[in-house]
């Protein structure tokens, strides 16, 4: 999906005509969001399928709130098991707060850029110099997000599994 959306990055900078790279662009915040999506959904397949069945609108919000309290009644029940102590239930947790709490401002971020693409075409992406405006979102900023979230559903995945 990554490489789809880097193609379209670049087929819209090379563009001549603004309605060229306006579809483009669009086309790319598109999947760069979906990259990103589904590099989370992954993730939480893993952990709790329910989870990843949500709606795209619901995924910050249950990053934030379901996920992290789900892990906070683990980690305290494994904390009572002697499975970790609670030093390393703390750093678990705080760790697992980093990762939902960045997959969750991801995910919001994509979100808003891909409901602009998607139900906002009197708002053109604009080309300035080698970057793509879409309202207040950048290309260079969206082709971040599947690596971020791969790394951060990678941690959180790592860290969920360190709870026992």
């Amino acid at each position: 999906m990554k490489d789809v959306a880097d193609k379209l990055k670049e087929i819209a900078l090379a563009a001549d005509n603004v309605h060229q790279i306006d579809q483009f662009g669009r086309s790319a915040f598109n999947r760069y969001y979906y990259a990103a999506y589904l590099a989370i959904r992954h993730t939480l397949l893993e952990i709790d399928d329910g989870w990843a069945r949500s709606p795209h609108k619901s995924l910050p919000g249950i990053l934030t709130d379901t996920v992290f309290k789900s892990a906070k009644r683990i980690a305290i029940r494994s904390n009572k098991k002697r499975l970790i102590d609670a030093a390393e239930m703390n750093h678990i947790l705080s760790s697992i707060r980093i990762c939902v709490d960045e997959l969750s401002k991801i995910l919001l971020s994509g979100y808003a850029a891909r409901t602009c693409a998607d139900y906002s075409p009197e708002i053109n992406v604009k080309r300035i110099s080698s970057d793509l405006i879409l309202g207040n979102h950048t290309i260079n900023a969206a082709k971040s997000w599947p690596t971020r979230a791969e790394m951060r559903a990678g941690q959180l995945l790592s860290f969920w599994r360190q709870l026992g």
